[in-house]
Protein backbone atom coordinates (compact mmCIF):
# COMPACT_ATOMS: atom_id res chain seq x y z
CA UNK A 1 0.00 0.00 0.00
CA UNK A 2 1.41 3.34 -0.77
CA UNK A 3 0.65 6.63 1.31
CA UNK A 4 0.69 9.93 0.09
CA UNK A 5 2.70 12.85 1.56
CA UNK A 6 -0.23 15.47 1.91
CA UNK A 7 2.01 18.41 1.18
CA UNK A 8 4.20 17.06 -2.00
CA UNK A 9 2.29 14.56 -3.08
CA UNK A 10 5.09 11.96 -3.25
CA UNK A 11 4.12 8.47 -3.29
CA UNK A 12 5.56 6.70 -0.24
CA UNK A 13 5.67 3.06 1.06
CA UNK A 14 5.61 2.78 4.66
CA UNK A 15 9.00 2.39 5.21
CA UNK A 16 9.99 5.41 3.28
CA UNK A 17 8.37 7.69 5.78
CA UNK A 18 10.47 10.38 7.43
CA UNK A 19 7.82 12.05 9.32
CA UNK A 20 4.26 11.37 10.91
CA UNK A 21 2.18 14.01 12.88
CA UNK A 22 -1.61 14.09 14.18
CA UNK A 23 -3.86 16.99 13.19
CA UNK A 24 -7.40 16.16 14.55
CA UNK A 25 -7.04 12.63 15.82
CA UNK A 26 -5.40 11.54 12.44
CA UNK A 27 -1.96 10.13 11.93
CA UNK A 28 -0.34 12.01 8.64
CA UNK A 29 2.54 10.58 7.06
CA UNK A 30 5.55 12.87 5.15
CA UNK A 31 8.58 12.44 3.09
CA UNK A 32 10.43 14.83 4.80
CA UNK A 33 10.61 17.15 7.83
CA UNK A 34 10.35 19.95 5.76
CA UNK A 35 6.50 18.66 4.48
CA UNK A 36 5.66 17.86 8.16
CA UNK A 37 7.16 21.70 8.67
CA UNK A 38 4.48 22.91 6.25
CA UNK A 39 1.55 20.94 6.94
CA UNK A 40 2.32 21.68 10.64
CA UNK A 41 2.20 26.14 9.86
CA UNK A 42 -1.17 25.84 7.87
CA UNK A 43 -2.65 21.99 8.72
CA UNK A 44 -5.97 23.23 6.88
CA UNK A 45 -4.21 24.14 3.71
CA UNK A 46 -2.94 20.80 3.10
CA UNK A 47 -6.26 18.68 4.82
CA UNK A 48 -8.92 20.49 2.91
CA UNK A 49 -7.83 18.27 -0.29
CA UNK A 50 -7.76 15.03 1.45
CA UNK A 51 -10.99 13.29 1.35
CA UNK A 52 -12.19 11.30 4.27
CA UNK A 53 -13.36 7.91 4.46
CA UNK A 54 -17.27 7.11 3.69
CA UNK A 55 -17.22 4.32 6.12
CA UNK A 56 -14.87 3.63 9.08
CA UNK A 57 -14.39 0.30 7.60
CA UNK A 58 -12.52 2.38 4.58
CA UNK A 59 -8.81 3.47 5.01
CA UNK A 60 -7.90 6.70 3.52
CA UNK A 61 -4.29 6.24 2.35
CA UNK A 62 -2.93 9.89 3.13
CA UNK A 63 -3.88 9.17 6.93
CA UNK A 64 -5.05 7.12 9.44
CA UNK A 65 -7.70 7.37 11.92
CA UNK A 66 -5.70 7.02 15.13
CA UNK A 67 -8.88 5.54 16.85
CA UNK A 68 -8.83 3.05 14.06
CA UNK A 69 -5.57 1.87 14.17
Amino acid sequence: MKITDPVCGKKLDIDQVAETMEHDNWLYFFCSVECRRRFKAQPNRYVSNIPKPKSSSTHNERAKRKDHA
